[in-house]
């Protein structure tokens, strides 16, 4: 197996968080900018060698079992950004908050736009012992990186979509 392989990523960021508190709403907020620099080079070969032939046989010539090659130049640029509000509403010794928001994220490699909607709540009740219990739901995306993109024979797929799941979680702590 012989490979000279040659990944090279650079990436930049830049964000702003920020948040605001009136009293029973706190608010929280981001911006963020990615870019990405990929610069691939694939090259790889397999010799196989049984008893003084190489597979495949052929005695005139030698013959590599396999050959990679390939190679990738992206610029790859992400916006996104999140909203949330936090609610506690508090009294008669119990709490119960709220925590609802949003994200977003754009990327242009494959033109994806997605949209994350999430919300939590919890509930102290006014116990002797110190429970909360938790209920959260929400829609969940996770864009590609390069190696989602790239194939393992070198082939670069860039229309491949994010991963996307529903989560609805219940719970408590004490």
């Amino acid at each position: 197996n012989w490979a000279r392989n040659e990944l090279n990523i650079e990436n930049w960021n830049i964000s702003h968080k920020g948040n605001y508190d009136p009293g029973k709403h706190a608010f929280q907020w981001g911006l963020g900018f990615d870019k990405t620099s990929i610069a691939d080079k694939l090259n790889e070969w397999e010799y196989q060698d049984s008893a003084g032939y190489s597979l495949p046989y052929n005695p005139s010539t030698l013959q590599v079992y396999q050959v990679l090659n390939g190679s990738a130049d992206l610029k790859i640029m992400r916006y996104s950004g999140y909203v949330q509000d936090n609610i506690l509403f508090s009294g008669s010794g119990q709490d119960i908050s709220i925590q609802a928001g949003i994200r977003y994220s754009y990327n242009n490699l494959n033109k994806a736009f997605l949209v994350s909607p999430r919300v939590q709540a919890s509930w102290k009740p006014k116990w002797k012992s110190d429970f909360v219990f938790r209920a959260a739901a929400g829609i969940y995306n996770q864009p590609p990186f390069y190696r989602e993109l790239r194939g393992y024979t070198g082939e670069l797929n860039t229309d491949i979509k994010a991963q996307k799941s529903l989560q609805i979680v219940g719970g408590f702590d004490y």
